[in-house]
């Protein structure tokens, strides 16, 4: 037993040293002397940049292409709302952005790009290769640029929708290179599970865009559920090939704002849960089985029904708004004209 016991002994006492000797090489203010604790610590700079962490994404879909993108804005431990697009409308290419990063440095060499876009326009130049000249130049500049401990390299991570001849063309921006997109595209701390929902969501072959700002809206709250560093409201906004354009939800006729398809989003996700782990589970009856199925099926026919009762309310109430203007405007105005005319009803 004694002989067992020195054994143990061995093996433990050089953990132990082993474990001394580690932290005699930590210094921290408790094993360092008073004057040299102000003498060996390093203070670093701090640059309290403001970030977009940003999930963004586009979208090529068979009657144009579709950006969005969450508002969430961090600056240190802070976070307050702000948009990430960018959209010059009255250039004739009408480039709009979005974009993952140093705010302040995205939002300079956005400018950039864009008078880039703009002297193409007037000399009537390759956009495209205006822009790839572009973002090279400002990679080569202030990729290089020190950085401060904790930050990344000013990298420029965009999307950008272009129109031309074409319609609608969409390209992601990463530092000097400049990629056609066919299909969609995600940049930002939720990139990775952007493309996942994408993946199950988002057919470009067969998607309007009405169709395909569902997937995003949807998109969307998956990352900002799931993602830290995503969140406030998501934005949407729908380009289309004729050169139009509007936000999502355009004249809220369309579909509910994007708020209550949010909503209903995690009330199905409750729902769907049991539907799911049921699938594999043969512990349920097929009875117990299907009774999960029927409370999805009857949940989504709810919430379906709600919405549709609301945009119908919306429709009654825009229409006699309508009706009410078109009185008021005939009223005053039938006699000048030689036209008066009486509203029936």
């Amino acid at each position: 037993m004694a002989r067992i016991m020195l054994e143990r002994s061995g093996i433990v006492k050089p953990f132990f040293r082993l474990e001394r000797k580690y932290f005699s090489l930590v210094e921290t203010p408790y094993n360092l002397r008073p004057t040299e604790i102000n003498r060996r610590r390093r203070i670093e700079p701090k640059r309290e940049n403001l970030r977009a962490l940003t999930i963004a994404a586009g979208f090529r879909c068979t009657d144009g292409v579709l950006l969005c993108a969450d508002t969430e804005m961090t600056l240190g431990i802070a976070k307050y709302p702000q948009s990430k697009f960018r959209h010059y409308t009255t250039l004739k290419s009408r480039p709009a952005f979005i974009y993952a990063g140093d705010r302040d440095f995205s939002l300079m060499a956005i400018g950039k790009v864009a008078r880039a876009i703009h002297a193409a326009d007037q000399a009537g130049e390759d956009v495209e290769l205006a822009i790839q000249e572009e973002i090279i130049e400002i990679y080569e500049k202030y990729s290089v640029l020190p950085v401060i401990p904790g930050d990344q390299p000013l990298v420029l991570q965009s999307l950008v929708a272009l129109f031309g001849k074409r319609g609608r063309q969409l390209f992601s921006i990463t530092g000097p290179s400049l990629a056609p997109v066919s299909d969609y595209a995600c940049i930002g701390v939720g990139q990775y599970l952007g493309y996942f929902i994408g993946q199950l969501t988002f057919r470009s072959k067969t998607f309007r865009v009405n169709e395909g700002a569902l997937a995003a809206a949807y998109l969307l709250f998956c990352a900002k559920q799931c993602v830290s560093g995503c969140g406030g409201k998501s934005q949407i906004l729908l380009l289309y090939d004729n050169g139009s354009w509007t936000p999502f939800p355009g004249d809220h006729f369309d579909s509910v704002p994007i708020e209550q398809l949010e909503a209903d989003f995690g009330a199905l996700h409750q729902v769907l849960t049991s539907v799911l782990i049921g699938l594999g589970n043969f512990g349920l009856s097929t009875r117990q089985y299907k009774d999960n199925l029927d409370r999805f099926s009857t949940r989504l026919s709810e919430i379906r029904e709600r919405n549709a009762k609301k945009l119908d309310a919306m429709i009654e109430a825009e229409i006699e708004r309508q009706d009410r203007d078109a009185a008021e405007y005939l009223a005053e105005h039938g006699d000048e004209q030689g036209e008066g005319f009486e509203i029936e009803g």
